[in-house]
């Protein structure tokens, strides 16, 4: 959003007031409330670099507002809420403080090497995105093995997704990284 022409007129964030951010709040939450009622779907929301809700304060409004709960994305996470070094502490932190608002999880990586690069050189999500921020499970700053005990801790039992953003991969790097994921993380007991 702050970066691109999404937007209606090219918003920014530091710009909205608070009636445009409890507009945005109803409508999120009349829209969980519609699925639910009409269907039986509880709506989850997925926080996003470059959107309305990335930072964490941002992720607390929407919760309190909506009372939705969230898929939360590891790799998006420490991307907009982390410092970029091995063992990155948000994401174990904000799963610990918010264990009973995370329904969906989404295991995601980010290389710390070419966020650093991204930060230092101001480059755009695109950018970060075509030249590898985000990576393979094993290979980034969010220590996946260090998660397991949390998740056990906190007794998650909802459903986790292994998300990649490749944007330049063919199918069979695609394939490939799927694999060495999904065998990552049985090797760390993440998965059975």
């Amino acid at each position: 959003m702050d970066e691109s022409d999404v937007g209606r007129y090219s918003e920014k964030k530091k710009d909205m007031d608070a009636a445009v951010w409890n507009a945005f709040f109803t409508k999120i939450r009349d829209m969980g409330r519609y699925t639910q009622e009409e269907f039986g779907i509880q709506v989850v929301y997925h926080p996003h670099i470059k959107t309305m809700i990335e930072y964490e304060d941002e992720i607390e409004r929407l919760m309190d507002f909506t009372g939705l709960n969230l898929c939360f994305d590891t790799g998006h996470h420490c991307y907009a809420n982390g410092n970029g070094r091995q063992g990155e502490p948000s994401v174990p932190a904000f799963l610990r403080r918010y264990a009973k608002r995370i329904d969906y999880l989404h295991f995601k990586q980010v290389d710390g090497t070419v966020y650093r690069r991204v930060m230092e050189e101001n480059l755009d999500s695109d950018t970060a995105f075509d030249i590898g921020v985000m990576c393979d499970l094993p290979d980034g700053i969010v220590d996946f093995s260090a998660l397991k005990p949390i998740l056990d801790e906190i007794g998650f039992d909802g459903i986790g997704v292994v998300e990649s953003d490749m944007p330049q991969a063919d199918n069979a790097r695609v394939f490939a990284s799927a694999k060495r994921n999904l065998n990552y993380l049985r090797e760390i007991h993440i998965i059975h």
